[in-house]
């Protein structure tokens, strides 16, 4: 079984690894995001990234080692926040 971790990156995205043997981890992907990558999460083919003021970026992660965006969810100026 592949076990992937995903980790956010701050300024550049996110990185993919595979994790499978805890002992020897390897980077397998990565996803350069426009804003600063605070946090993510991952729910099926999906991450969600808190990207600052790029707000909600959603990656498709259907292929870990080339991920893909789908959109970029620039909440600010919905809600008149200014960064």
């Amino acid at each position: 079984m592949i076990i992937f971790l995903f980790g956010a990156g701050g300024p550049e995205g996110i990185f993919i690894f595979d994790v499978s043997d805890p002992t020897n981890p390897r980077q397998v992907g990565s996803f350069n995001t426009d804003g600063y990558a605070y946090g993510v999460t991952t729910s099926g083919n999906y991450a969600y990234v808190a990207d600052g003021a790029n707000g909600l970026v959603i990656i498709d992660i259907s292929d870990p080692t080339n991920p893909t965006s789908v959109v970029d969810m620039l909440w600010s100026p919905l809600c008149d926040v200014s960064f």
